[in-house]
């Protein structure tokens, strides 16, 4: 049986850390696969500047609801953001600045890569635990 404390906390501090490691370990090596699986499509992509990762066939309807959306001069946030190709690509939409929180060292560092690539200056991207908070 599994005893929860008040207010949601998880349980000792060591307990905590336990989960967040074991969680970031986790997206750090499902991070190393998919790298492999997408074989550096993302960063060929966002060479160009209008490649988004909502213009794939099948998402048609989300594109065409995010060409709705006023997007020019707000800020938006994405958690958990990977490896920042969804935030990058609704950037493209015209946000002027894009947030990013993630665990895994390895997408906050790929989605570095491909800001860069991208030319997307206005972007900060955070290490985070989504269960207990920030990790900056």
């Amino acid at each position: 049986m599994v005893n929860y404390r008040k207010y949601g906390e998880w349980g000792s501090e060591d307990m905590n850390e336990k989960i967040f490691e074991s969680n970031r370990a986790a997206w750090n090596q499902a991070t190393a696969y998919h790298q492999k699986a997408l074989n550096h499509s993302l960063h060929i992509g966002f060479q160009n500047p209008e490649f988004s990762t909502f213009k794939r066939e099948h998402d048609s309807v989300v594109n065409d609801k995010l060409k709705q959306i006023d997007f020019s001069g707000k800020a938006i946030a994405h958690i958990p953001c990977n490896n920042g190709r969804e935030l990058l690509s609704l950037m493209r939409f015209g946000a002027k600045e894009g947030v990013g929180f993630d665990i895994s060292d390895a997408a906050i560092s790929e989605a570095w890569e491909l800001a860069g690539i991208a030319k997307e200056m206005i972007l900060s991207i955070f290490h985070t635990d989504p269960y207990n908070g920030f990790r900056i």
